[in-house]
């Protein structure tokens, strides 16, 4: 695999590939994209702006709507300025063919409230080339989220 620079990403985006919408060119960097949270749910409440509390846990949408081609993944790494307060990811990969919207989970395990709101850049995704495209991309292969929008929990599947 190889990791895509900041022309690559840009690139694919112009060919309507990687972000198909809400793409932000402050958003790129030297080797991924920080997606911005679009909505922030704790307690099955949605926030545009929340202060997550010490052991509480939130879910986050991103803003952006994905289009992964078959050759390309993604990786979703936390940016450190949110691990520096305390906060803990939990991220699978963006598989290829995956498209939608995605969502991540947030767990506050520091001593202090980490203020979470709209639009701000939570995660940083590294996109992978694949040495070959996936025969059975994410559509084929499960495609339990595949096309949804907005933050989807694990029970809404099914919609």
């Amino acid at each position: 695999m190889a990791i895509l620079g900041d022309r690559d990403i840009t690139e694919m985006i112009s060919k309507g590939f990687l972000i198909s919408e809400n793409f932000s060119e402050k958003s790129v960097t030297p080797n991924g994209y920080d997606f911005r949270a679009h909505q922030v749910r704790i307690d099955g409440s949605d926030f545009d702006k929340v202060d997550l509390n010490p052991g509480k846990f939130a879910l986050v949408s991103s803003l952006e709507y994905f289009n992964m081609p078959k050759n390309v993944i993604g990786n979703i790494w936390l940016r450190s300025s949110f691990a520096r307060k305390g906060l803990i990811g939990t991220f699978g990969v963006i598989d290829a063919g995956y498209q939608g919207n995605i969502t991540v989970g947030l767990y506050n395990a520091g001593s202090s409230s980490v203020t979470l709101k709209t639009e701000e850049r939570i995660a940083q995704i590294v996109f992978s080339m694949l040495i070959t495209e996936a025969e059975h991309d994410y559509g084929i292969r499960s495609g339990n989220y595949q096309g949804k929008r907005g933050l989807v929990e694990a029970h809404d599947t099914k919609k």
